[in-house]
């Protein structure tokens, strides 16, 4: 679309300009602003609008040539038309150029930005496994400091009252309930943990809803 433009207004500056060259005689260099059509080329995306574009203005050159009206000196005339041509041309050869290192740097700069991308994700990822990391840390450390605690009464009294007992099945209920969850998180809530450092809130959280619940799980055992 944006070519096309490109051949629009670039046909509309190069008609105007064979109307000019056809109205003054053929020793004036008449045949240089066809330069402009060139440069408008600038803002295509190919390469090869701006090729057409540089014949189409060689062959108006050729048209002026022919149909302008007669005056100047012959060898003059074609100097004239020969030195338009090559401006054509040269600008051209300067326009591809430009294009191709316009193109190569914006490759360049999708190219950096799909690795910034990357890094970023992966830099993400490794943040997401060590709030994990620690959030795991956090519930097996309470429930070994809780077994802990359990030992010393054993060994204190070499028995546990029943209360006791509740409270460790409770412990360890309570303990794989939450590596569950843990496992069927979808979006993940930080907070803050002892010693500043960010864990899972497992309350606000989102929670696979397809996942089978604890019952569920029980129900398999």
């Amino acid at each position: 679309m944006a070519d096309k433009k490109i051949y629009m207004a670039g046909g509309c500056v190069a008609v105007a300009i064979l109307l000019i060259d056809l109205m003054i005689p053929l020793g004036v260099a008449a045949g240089v602003p066809y330069i402009i059509v060139i440069l408008l080329s600038l803002n295509a995306t190919d390469q090869r609008t701006t090729i057409y574009l540089a014949l189409v203005c060689t062959f108006l050159i050729i048209v002026g040539y022919i149909a302008s009206p007669e005056g100047g000196v012959m060898w003059q005339v074609l100097f004239n038309r020969l030195l338009a041509v090559f401006a054509v041309w040269t600008t051209a050869v300067l326009a591809i150029r430009q294009l191709k290192k316009e193109r190569q740097l914006n490759q360049e700069y999708v190219k950096n930005i799909k690795i910034a991308q990357e890094i970023q994700i992966r830099l993400e990822r490794m943040t997401v496994l060590k709030t994990t990391m620690r959030t795991v840390l956090d519930i097996v450390g309470n429930f070994l400091n809780n077994l802990q605690l359990i030992r010393i009464k054993i060994e204190q009294r070499h028995h546990l009252t029943k209360t006791e007992l509740n409270q460790l099945e409770h412990l360890i209920q309570d303990t794989a309930s939450k590596l569950r969850k843990l496992a069927d998180i979808d979006s993940i809530q930080e907070k803050e943990m002892a010693g500043g450092m960010a864990g899972i809130d497992f309350e606000n959280s989102r929670v696979n809803r397809e996942a089978p619940t604890d019952n569920e799980r029980n129900s398999f055992f």
